[in-house]
């Protein structure tokens, strides 16, 4: 069976830290699951909750967590969404998404995400100086 992708949210979000207590919860599972993000993030979050979890970029190992490493552009501050970490939360999930269709993966699951900041960033990477001037933005 492809592992099932999951795509934890927003770093600074509680996804993260749902997504690790659910694993830590079901170790005899762990290669089922591929988890898509910044692989440090995880394993400092893992710490801070001591969860016990290990970490392992993408190979099969027992009782350790695959991750596929994708970057943060920036530090986690926990509650805290940041506009330039809204991209990395759109790479986890184009990742997640496009892997099960491609049948890399079997499923996805999803944490939520912060739809305002990813939405304000996505809408200012397309934005050409005409559509600032029609929004009023100058």
């Amino acid at each position: 069976m492809k592992p099932i992708a999951i795509s934890p949210g927003d770093p600074a979000g509680i996804g993260p830290e749902v997504c690790l207590k659910a694993l830590s919860k079901n170790t005899k599972n762990l290669n089922n699951f591929i988890l898509i993000g910044d692989i440090e993030h995880f394993r400092s979050l893992n710490d801070s909750l001591k969860l016990g979890l290990n970490f392992v970029l993408e190979k099969k190992t027992t009782y350790t967590v695959k991750v596929f490493q994708i970057p943060l552009s920036e530090r986690v501050k926990l509650g805290m969404p940041s506009l330039k970490n809204a991209k990395y939360t759109l790479d986890v999930l184009l990742e997640a998404s496009l892997g099960t269709l491609e049948k890399r993966y079997s499923a996805m699951i999803t944490g939520p995400i912060n739809k305002s900041t990813v939405s304000y960033t996505h809408l200012r990477a397309h934005e050409t100086p005409e559509h600032r001037g029609w929004r009023g933005g100058g």
